[in-house]
């Protein structure tokens, strides 16, 4: 009886705190699969309204604007809610993010210049141009697989672009020299913790293999939960699916309960279990 006591304690707390991990679980597999592809997923907003106070933006916090450059009479205004325009007084501001795919997360800018009278913008998730004669953003492609670029730059009457691993360089503003950084003097190759956890937590430190396979241990995780929650919030069901399987017989049930030798296949009947318990 004591023993039978005990393990019913620890079937309550096993039970229990398993419920509340799995919502958490879910939340941070989910999230870790949209971090891991941050640009897949560039183009899905999430409303401020439903985020903190600190997360709204109020007199130009959180880097809404980074810079401003002057054109004629008008200034361009640019940070992370993409590209306004206005005129010196700054009494109005005009949408100037034509060209820039949806999602404000393709529309962080760190730069902006004018070379040969067409503006370049150096943003999260790439290089774009616009002129008068097309009056939108376009995109260019630069020989680098990461896009980011963080400053612009114009030096005798070359176009610098500057991205996390390069530095590009243009006569034109449409072909590109990649350019490798010599190493400064006393370079140490050294890099931070914090950086180091960040990429092993993603993956990203064993390139795309390892970030697919955090993704599929992210899947995984998610459908534990999910199966779990439903063993919890819906046991009739389970219950009445159950008996359904063991009333079959092998021979009308596409998984025979027992195997070439007469002996109970246990794995199968937990397999068809899980499959017809899914929606």
């Amino acid at each position: 009886m004591a023993r039978k006591r005990l393990i019913k304690t620890f079937k309550k707390l096993h039970k229990w705190p398993a419920i509340v991990i799995a919502f958490i679980a879910l939340l941070f597999a989910a999230s870790g699969i949209v971090m891991n592809h941050r640009q897949l997923f560039s183009g899905v907003d999430v409303s401020s309204n439903l985020l903190p106070k600190n997360y709204h933006y109020k007199n130009w916090n959180l880097a809404a604007v980074r810079g401003s450059i002057h054109l004629d009479d008008t200034v361009l205004m640019f940070g992370n809610i993409g590209v306004w325009k206005s005129d010196d007084e700054l009494k109005t501001f005009d949408d100037y993010n034509q060209g820039f795919p949806k999602g404000i997360d393709n529309r962080k800018i760190y730069s902006i210049v004018q070379y040969k009278d067409i503006l370049f913008a150096g943003t999260h998730m790439g290089l774009y141009k616009r002129s008068d004669v097309n009056d939108s953003w376009q995109k260019l492609e630069i020989p680098v697989e990461k896009k980011r670029i963080a400053d612009l730059e114009i030096k005798d009457n070359k176009l610098l672009v500057l991205t996390r691993n390069y530095l590009l360089e243009s006569t034109d503003g449409q072909n590109f020299k990649k350019i490798q950084l010599p190493e400064p003097v006393n370079y140490e190759r050294k890099t931070g913790l914090f950086n180091t956890f960040w990429e092993l937590h993603s993956g990203e430190l064993f390139g795309l293999a390892g970030k697919l396979f955090v993704d599929l241990l992210g899947l995984v995780t998610i459908l534990l939960s999910i199966t779990g929650l439903l063993h919890f919030f819906f046991p009739k069901i389970i219950k009445r699916r159950k008996k359904r399987i063991q009333e079959q017989t092998g021979k009308d049930h596409p998984f025979p309960l027992k195997g070439v030798t007469g002996v109970t296949n246990l794995p199968e009947i937990r397999l068809r279990m899980l499959l017809s318990t899914s929606w």
